[in-house]
């Protein structure tokens, strides 16, 4: 049952990885900034609700090595989202 679960992760992280080009074509028109708070936000509020309905806490608080991750990340998908707006989405994706 339990590869059954990581089966279905690695088949979302799939699919979540190629919409990505798609998506990001669709919110061009869009600035960057504000997709990228609205996908940040999304994401840590299924987060916080996954947690308390799992009854899940962080055990510590943040490292300063998750908060530089956290930024590189952040820094990465703002890139790629500004891209979409200086180029055509076949050669960004």
């Amino acid at each position: 049952m339990k590869s059954l679960r990581h089966t279905g992760f690695g088949a979302l992280a799939i699919l979540s990885w190629g919409t990505l080009g798609a998506l990001g074509a669709y919110s061009a028109s869009l600035p960057p900034y504000l997709v990228l708070t609205l996908c940040f936000a999304t994401a840590a509020g299924l987060g916080l609700v996954i947690c308390a309905a799992t009854d899940k806490v962080p055990a510590s608080p943040l490292t300063r090595s998750v908060w530089v991750f956290a930024a590189l990340l952040a820094a990465y998908h703002l890139a790629y989202l500004e891209a979409f707006h200086h180029a055509a989405p076949i050669p960004v994706s």
